[in-house]
């Protein structure tokens, strides 16, 4: 079917459109209400903006806040949930809670597994809000025998669960090339899911490395659409994306926004070649770089280029730059200087010349400074065999210092204006270093900190204002190397599928070190060819920037609102409080976008899935419209 979509838009008198207003707000207060739900203690609702007309898509996350491993799975949808724009109101079933009516949400999402705290009246209200079309997201082992049929279990062999330690299979396309991907036992350690078996007609999408339980699946019921994850791997930050698109599938129709933005950084280069490879200057310039350019032109990748001054590890004065000088190449016959020529050839071609960092030391003080005894033992003879000692730096002064001299010679290298973004070595700092770093670079904008990790060396970040210094934003890195393995792709779906962003590094130094165990050319350069071709098999539509553009594009993003109506079956409204951002719209029921019918947007990419259609689309204005084609058979 092909409706115009402003043909059939109801038009409400002002006088109407007040009364209706009117009669609404005291229904609510003469209910005591202010949505579907009734509560015995609290539930948390989330505004909604004043601009929203029809009641918009949102969900309602149903969790216990006495449940460790379901809070902890709360915590990662709620902040994916938060990235995508996608409405909730949360309810702890710790606090005594009494289900009214769900008439006023799009799907139910579980995130607790001590689902036995419903009442078997609650239970049933579930039960038919899924029979006459309502979604439902199972993110965790959730158990209540009322529910066994709608979760699409048909009985347990054992009592309780059992430990997985085989890994994990995608046989289903639950999104964009996930199917075929294996993590293994390392990848996930050992996990919990109930010893179950499904009902016959149930779509089975995940499984044990060994076949056996099932990990997740997929069924209808009813009118309903019902995900069941028999495990609890979604309370890990790895798979966040996991969670929102199994939120998305369970709807006839979502919206999601995405930032649609990939970066890709290239730690320590242009950098000293290491003193102990005569022929390392050589293999960057005349073999890794010209690779890499090929793949950025062959990808659309655009690099950011962390450039390293010293190798020597120095952390107080003299700030020398000896290896910065040192190496040379031969240049149509002249021998030049490789790191000034090299930095040079990088920052072209909107590529962005960036900073790692004086020397490799990270931008730590040490905690507890102490003699190096190592050292002076082996002076005195003391002992035969050198020792290596890490150490950091003493003063956030000397860190300053390194910093601040690493500046003047970008400038007396004419390398450009003075960096903007900055990734430390190994992705490892803490307050004091960045307390440097303002000091002696305040145009520094981002800062490359590390997804996942110890929080007090720089890890666990989230996109946003650094939490140690507000003047950062700091833009977390979830995969790195050369190599597209399994755990690697699945990191960098969870990561795209949660808002559209991937961020992804290699380093200079591990295409050196790994030529004579597996090949650049034959090895390494054909991985992550193959890496970059599968992303942009399944996510054409991504922008890859550099990290100065995505800067202001992520600043942007997070400063918008947005709410998505599905009017009607045939039509969808976005609305923005702001800058309009890019869309995500899947659709699991038959029903297709109808590209005559697409109002403030473009239309960039189509995806075909198993039983499902997903469209990106960038928005161009502040509202958009978009005409649905309803199946034959209808919905």
């Amino acid at each position: 079917m092909n409706r115009s979509m402003d043909g059939d838009r109801p038009v409400k008198k002002p006088m109407l459109r007040f009364l209706s207003t009117l009669v609404s707000v005291i229904v609510l207060l003469a209910l005591g209400i202010a949505g579907f739900v009734v509560v015995v203690n609290k539930v948390t609702f989330q505004a909604q903006p004043i601009y929203a007309g029809a009641p918009p898509q949102k969900v309602l996350l149903v969790h216990d806040s006495t449940e460790a491993t379901g809070q902890k799975l709360y915590d990662q949808v709620t902040t994916a949930l938060r990235y995508a724009k996608i409405a909730h109101d949360d309810v702890d079933l710790a606090q005594g809670v009494q289900l009214a009516s769900l008439e006023g949400y799009t799907a139910i999402v579980i995130a607790t597994e001590s689902l036995s705290r419903l009442g078997e009246a609650e239970a049933l209200k579930i039960k038919g809000y899924v029979a006459e079309g309502g979604g439902l997201a199972v993110l965790i082992q959730a158990r209540n025998p009322v529910l066994d049929e709608v979760f699409g279990i048909s009985g347990r062999r054992t009592s309780g669960e059992v430990t997985i330690s085989s890994g994990m299979r995608f046989v289903g396309d639950l999104l964009p090339g996930v199917k075929g991907l294996r993590l293994e036992a390392q990848d996930v350690g050992e996990f919990r899911a109930l010893d179950a078996t499904v009902l016959d007609g149930v779509e089975v999408l995940a499984t044990t490395g060994d076949g056996d339980p099932p990990l997740v699946w997929r069924q209808q019921f009813g009118k309903g659409r019902v995900i069941y994850w028999n495990n609890d791997l979604l309370a890990s930050k790895a798979f966040r994306g996991l969670a929102v698109q199994s939120i998305m599938a369970v709807h006839g129709g979502a919206v999601m926004s995405l930032v649609n933005v990939g970066l890709f950084h290239v730690d320590g280069f242009p950098a000293p070649p290491p003193a102990d490879e005569p022929d390392a200057a050589d293999f960057y310039h005349r073999q890794w770089f010209p690779d890499m350019m090929d793949l950025a032109r062959k990808h659309g990748v655009k690099y950011t280029w962390l450039v390293l001054f010293s190798r020597s590890g120095r952390i107080e004065p003299p700030w020398d730059f000896d290896e910065w000088e040192g190496a040379t190449i031969e240049v149509e016959g002249h021998k030049v200087p490789f790191c000034p020529y090299m930095a040079y050839q990088a920052g072209r071609d909107g590529h962005e010349l960036a900073l790692q960092g004086y020397s490799r030391r990270p931008l730590q003080l040490d905690s507890y400074p102490m003699p190096d005894l190592f050292s002076l033992f082996a002076w005195q003879g003391l002992i035969s065999q050198p020792v290596y000692l890490e150490k950091w730096y003493s003063s956030e002064y000397d860190m300053a210092g390194a910093l601040y001299t690493a500046a003047q010679r970008w400038q007396e290298d004419n390398l450009g204006p003075l960096p903007v973004s900055y990734a430390p070595p190994g992705g490892v700092y803490n307050k004091a270093g960045l307390s440097a770093l303002y000091a002696a670079l305040p145009r520094v904008q981002t800062v490359g900190s590390r997804a996942f990790g110890d929080f007090e060396e720089g890890g666990e970040r989230e996109f946003g204002p650094e939490p140690w210094n507000k003047h950062f934003f700091t833009v977390p890195r979830w995969t790195g190397g050369y190599a597209g393995d399994s755990y690697t792709r699945l990191l960098a779906l969870s990561e795209l599928n949660t808002f559209g962003a991937w961020t992804h590094y290699v380093s200079a130094d591990e295409a050196l070190a790994s030529a004579g165990n597996t090949p650049w050319r034959g090895g390494m350069y054909d991985q992550l060819d193959e890496l970059l071709g599968w992303s942009g098999e399944h996510y054409p539509w991504l922008r890859w920037l550099t990290t100065a553009e995505a800067h202001q594009e992520f600043l942007n993003y997070f400063d918008t609102d947005a709410t998505y109506t599905f009017e009607k079956a045939y039509q969808v409204t976005i609305q923005f409080s702001r800058r309009p951002t890019y869309l995500l719209l899947r659709l699991n029921d038959g029903r297709k976008l109808d590209m005559s019918s697409v109002t403030n947007a473009q239309i960039v990419s189509y995806y075909e899935g198993e039983g499902y259609y997903q469209y990106v689309l960038k928005a161009t204005d502040r509202e958009v419209r978009l005409g649905l084609l309803i199946p034959t058979t209808g919905l």
